[in-house]
């Protein structure tokens, strides 16, 4: 089971170095400094990393996906939140099977970043740059071909 990591509750930059195989859904990192940030394995559902400068970070096997809405009585919606990479730069990323299934990748650099392996079925890519990605084996929509 993955670890639980405490999420700030202040709107502020959040600094990550280094989280492996961690749980963080829901948070509000946007604008953080995560530079080479080390997130091998996380699940980062439904968190909010628009305009988060993630050049150089390693999020191999990361699940950037969505999380599941629930109502007030704990039943599903059938609606879901997706992880928010609006505008965030992941230049010389690896991002080997990482899964972005459904997420906001609208205005995200990818330059240079290796994307194999990579699920991106149903992810708003509008104004995404891929130049020189290697995006080998990834399953991606026809708008980031």
């Amino acid at each position: 089971m993955a670890e639980r990591v405490p999420v700030p509750s202040s709107p502020g930059p959040t600094s990550i170095t280094s989280i492996c195989a961690t749980s963080i859904s829901a948070a509000p990192i946007s604008r953080a400094p995560t530079s080479e940030a080390v997130l091998d394995g996380a699940t980062l559902d439904g968190v909010n990393l628009s305009h988060a400068n993630l050049n150089g970070a390693k999020l191999r096997n990361a699940l950037l996906g969505a999380v599941p809405l629930r109502g007030p009585d704990g039943k599903p919606t059938g609606r879901n939140w997706p992880v928010n990479l609006a505008a965030a730069t992941l230049c010389d990323a690896d991002l080997t099977g990482a899964s972005l299934r459904d997420a906001n990748l609208t205005d995200t650099d990818f330059s240079r970043a290796i994307l194999r392996s990579a699920i991106l079925v149903g992810a708003k890519t509008e104004a995404a740059i891929f130049s020189d990605a290697d995006m080998t084996g990834a399953a991606i929509p026809a708008a980031a071909q």
